[in-house]
């Protein structure tokens, strides 16, 4: 399957697959994919990844904008390949616009680029309600959830 470049999700909700919530997997046959634009959702409980963004070492500059991933099997975010030096290390390289609003695991901590880190305790909530439903402008109902305390 190719994807080509201009394709945006907005507002979706990729729950309980028995793979990858989004799946924008490039095969090495095929080149790489057109760039995608996911802003707005939430992959949730997939048995796999929560947003897999590529594959096979092709780089593509899709762009996640206010969208998360929770409770997915797997990773959150990832290219198909996690490149780890040893157990619980990841290398994999994180390219295009990464400004202080970007936290990422680094040596068992959350932090941005500065180093500014988080914690739990920084949150209302760390948990999606259940069932997850939508007001009236087609946005999520995420209570507290990573609401700053």
């Amino acid at each position: 399957m190719r994807v080509g470049n201009g394709n945006r999700l907005e507002g979706c909700y990729a729950h309980d697959n028995i793979d990858d919530g989004y799946d924008l997997f490039n095969k090495i046959e095929d080149g790489a994919n057109g760039i995608v634009v996911i802003e707005n959702s939430i992959a949730r409980n997939n048995t796999s990844n929560g947003f897999k963004l590529g594959g096979e070492g092709q780089p593509v500059a899709h762009e996640i904008h206010n969208s998360v991933a929770v409770g997915n099997h797997l990773d959150g975010f990832a290219d198909n390949i996690s490149l780890r030096s040893h157990e619980g290390k990841y290398d994999d390289a994180i390219s295009g616009h990464v400004d202080n609003s970007n936290y990422f695991i680094r040596d068992g901590r959350t932090e941005n680029s500065v180093g500014n880190q988080l914690s739990v305790n920084d949150f209302q909530s760390l948990k999606l309600p259940m069932p997850l439903q939508r007001n009236a402008d087609g946005s999520f109902q995420t209570g507290d959830f990573l609401t700053k305390q």
